[in-house]
């Protein structure tokens, strides 16, 4: 067998390989897609569900005060739910709809969270 034999490509192999990458590549610009949608537009979108469940934290806190402090360990779990909508926001790079600074130029939605940061985010 010669050195050129030797490297040549089959084409039939080259052209599974082109079509697998191109399957795949769709497959990922389709989840991505998804994702996209479910952060935009389910619920409202992500940045409404970082505010109601700060919300549901004021609500809790306000009007609840005895059950809070019985059960501490609440505010830990929405300061969880709060931590993966903000990281899921920012790794999707989802668009706040909501976003309009107020007259300092500070984002007033969602509103800032309410409780004690136990983690740094």
């Amino acid at each position: 067998m010669s050195s050129i034999q030797k490297n040549k490509v089959d084409p039939d192999h080259a052209s599974l390989s082109q079509k697998i990458r191109k399957s795949l590549a769709s497959v990922d610009v389709f989840r991505l897609r998804a994702i996209d949608d479910v952060t935009s537009r389910i619920g409202r979108g992500v940045f409404k569900r970082i505010d109601e469940n700060r919300e549901l934290l004021e609500l809790l806190k306000e009007r609840c005060p005895q059950f809070m402090a019985e059960h501490p360990w609440v505010e830990g779990w929405l300061e969880s739910h709060d931590d993966f909508f903000v990281e899921l926001a920012k790794a999707t790079r989802a668009i706040n709809p909501f976003e309009e600074p107020n007259r300092r130029g500070l984002c007033s939605f969602p509103r800032p969270w309410p409780g004690q940061r136990r983690r740094q985010s």
